[in-house]
């Protein structure tokens, strides 16, 4: 179709198609490339692609560093961001690369999961990585094992000394095969009990003393959500990464555990992708000098103090890398060979040392509740007379009968609740 069109647009058929606009004439196209960064830019909207709904780790990401990138262009554009969520951030990687314009006007921040998966063989991926404009992430994710501040765990050799107990959500989750990483390529003996609703409750769990470690959780999560650590309660002492985190310099690190140097290709596939971590890219085919004046807008923007000063107040962690880097870990996750993705398959789904939790819920009849907060998900209710918080962000919700929503919620509803314990999941709640 392609070879057919050049014949078309050859020889004496150009004049014909420039004449009815169809082409532009040599003299538009001339004047197109001589046209400078800042004058493309200049009255423009620099479009940022956010695969998820609003919220969140990518739309934060998305909406502050895509107002500083816009600012430190040539030109200046104004910043228009735009949620395309759907198939877990693959409906809008797919649209970057085959549909948005090609000209600089658009950027994205995709899930850093679709660096790999064309090399895993998903046939819905339809792009090729390699052939995005990288311009730089905003952070370098490191993941983290942690565990309650009494128990004994701080070493690699505690790590390999006995059996600990690791909670775990779902079988294909993050916090279980992040644990199978520690199993399986550090040596680590960890037990993993799955079928918690969330990594909150697995927290909740450690205090309880149900758990002896939780795994999969985010640096900047630990530090930014529960209060756990600046208090003192959890202490990490695993992590996961392609590079240790700066501000764990004594914790235990994936690749000083490895067991097996020649397993070191595993463990890189493994991370690369948190290395690209809240990467942000270009489509292919931009103008060379509009990708140069990105990624170095990109680089302003994510050592501008008032970036910082913000992503601070937001509890944002911003540990960049320029977008030549991700671009070469890009290139090199691409080149991964069957055999080791067949083997980083095996090692993710270790059913060895996995088992189902046996989670303890609290069944309450006729209870009323006395607030509502977060527009429904989060319920409070007296427990033997003590205050109670639930989360039922993810419970089956039945009021008068028929299936029911978070905000059909309200104060003095008299309910069935069947939760974890306070500040915990709810699963249930059924309401008169």
């Amino acid at each position: 179709m392609r070879a057919r069109f050049d014949r078309l647009v050859s020889g004496s058929c150009l004049s014909v198609f420039i004449a009815l606009g169809l082409v532009a004439a040599p003299a538009l196209i001339s004047s197109a490339a001589a046209q400078s960064v800042e004058q493309f830019y200049k009255g423009k909207t620099l479009e940022v692609l956010v695969g998820t709904t609003t919220g969140g780790g990518y739309d934060s990401y998305g909406r502050l560093f895509g107002r500083y990138i816009a600012k430190h262009l040539p030109g200046e554009p104004t910043m228009l961001l735009r949620n395309m969520p759907g198939a877990s951030g693959l409906t809008m990687t797919n649209y970057l690369y085959n549909q948005a314009a090609k000209d600089g006007s658009v950027i994205a921040i995709p899930h850093n999961n679709m660096t790999v998966e064309p090399v895993i063989g998903n046939k819905n991926a339809r792009f090729d990585a390699t052939k995005f404009n990288w311009l730089g992430t905003a952070n370098k994710l490191v993941n983290t094992c942690v565990t309650w501040h009494t128990v004994p765990l701080r070493t690699i050799e505690d790590l390999r000394a006995r059996e600990w107990l690791t909670g775990g959500t779902a079988a294909r989750s993050s916090t279980v095969q992040q644990a199978n990483v520690f199993i399986v390529l550090g040596g680590a003996k960890l037990k993993v009990v799955k079928g918690y609703p969330s990594s909150t409750s697995m927290l909740l769990a450690l205090e309880r003393g149900e758990l002896e470690v939780a795994c999969g959780i985010g640096w900047d999560s630990v530090k930014s959500s529960t209060g756990y650590l600046q208090s003192g309660k959890i202490v990490p002492v695993m992590q996961l990464g392609f590079e240790k985190h700066a501000e764990l310099p004594n914790v235990p690190f994936i690749y000083d555990m490895l067991l097996d140097p020649k397993l070191k290709d595993v463990l890189d596939f493994l991370t690369i992708r948190l290395y690209v971590g809240r990467a942000f890219t270009a489509p292919p085919d931009v103008p060379a000098d509009r990708v140069a004046a990105l990624r170095a807008a990109f680089w302003a923007a994510a050592h501008d103090p008032a970036l910082l000063a913000e992503a601070e107040k937001q509890l944002m962690e911003v540990q960049p890398a320029t977008g030549a880097d991700v671009q070469t870990q890009v290139v090199k996750l691409a080149a991964t060979s069957k055999d080791i993705v067949a083997i980083a398959d095996k090692v993710l789904e270790n059913e060895i040392n996995v088992f189902d939790a046996k989670l303890n819920w609290i069944d309450l009849t006729n209870v009323a509740l006395t607030g509502v907060e977060d527009k429904g998900r989060f319920l409070l209710f007296n427990d033997n007379g003590k205050p109670v918080k639930a989360d039922a962000g993810d419970a089956k919700i039945v009021v008068a009968g028929a299936e029911g929503k978070l905000s059909d919620f309200k104060a003095a509803m008299v309910c069935d609740i069947s939760y974890l314990g306070n500040g915990d999941s709810a699963r249930t709640v059924i309401c008169k």
